[in-house]
C-alpha cells in the first residue's frame, strides 16, 4: 500500500533553511580563512623585511672592516665603540657610495626608526615614510688575553692594556609592532681583524 502526500511545502521550506544555514557556515569559514591568510602574509612580509634589515647591519660592519683593510688603515677605523654611546646606526653615504657607522648622541629609540625613501631605500632620513621598524647595532670588542684566551666585552669600552683587540662582536637588532605584539630579530656575528 502506497501513501501519497499531496502537500510537501513545509518539508521544502525546512530543507531550504538548513541549506542556507550550511551555506552561511561555509562562507563564514572561507572568509575567516582568507582573513587569517592575509594577516599571516603581512606578518611573514614584516619578518622577511626585519631579517634583511638585521643582516644588512652585520654586512655593513663587515664591509667597513674589509674596506679599511684595502685602504691599509686600522681595521676598526670608523666603527670604534663609544663608551657612552652604546647603539649605532648603519648609514649609506650616497655621495661617496660608502657605508659608515653613526653613533647618535641621543640614544632614545625614536632615533633608530627606519624610513623608506621615495626610491625604495631603507634609511634613517626623516623625509621618507616611517616603516615602523627600529634598527640599531651594538659593537663590542673581542679581546685576547696574554694566555691566548679570548672574550667579547659586555660594554663598549676598549680592551685592557695587557690584552689585544682581535675583532668585534656585532649585534644587529630590529624591532617592530605586529598585530599589537612586540616583535624583534636579533642577529649576532663575530668579525675578526684577520685578513
Amino acid at each position: 500500500m502506497k501513501k501519497y502526500f499531496k502537500n510537501q511545502l513545509g518539508q521544502t521550506l525546512l530543507e531550504m533553511i538548513f541549506a542556507m544555514g550550511i551555506l552561511m557556515m561555509v562562507v563564514a569559514a572561507v572568509l575567516a580563512l582568507s582573513a587569517a591568510s592575509i594577516a599571516g602574509e603581512k606578518e611573514s612580509e614584516s619578518q622577511v623585511t626585519a631579517n634583511n634589515l638585521a643582516r644588512e647591519g652585520i654586512e655593513v660592519v663587515r664591509n667597513i672592516r674589509d674596506t679599511n683593510w684595502l685602504l691599509k688603515v686600522d681595521w676598526d677605523m670608523g666603527m670604534k665603540p663609544e663608551p657612552s654611546l652604546l647603539k649605532c646606526q648603519p648609514v649609506f653615504n650616497s655621495g661617496s657610495g660608502t657605508w659608515l657607522v653613526s653613533f647618535p648622541t641621543s640614544q632614545i629609540d625614536s632615533n633608530f626608526l627606519v624610513y623608506l625613501s621615495t626610491t625604495g631605500i631603507y634609511n634613517y632620513d626623516t623625509t621618507g615614510t616611517p616603516t615602523g621598524f627600529y634598527r640599531y647595532l651594538l659593537l663590542n670588542y673581542i679581546c685576547q688575553k696574554s694566555d691566548g684566551s679570548e672574550y667579547a666585552k659586555t660594554d663598549s669600552t676598549n680592551c685592557l692594556n695587557n690584552e689585544t683587540k682581535i675583532g668585534l662582536k656585532v649585534q644587529s637588532n630590529v624591532s617592530w609592532q605586529e598585530s599589537g605584539k612586540a616583535r624583534s630579530v636579533n642577529i649576532e656575528d663575530y668579525l675578526y681583524a684577520w685578513k
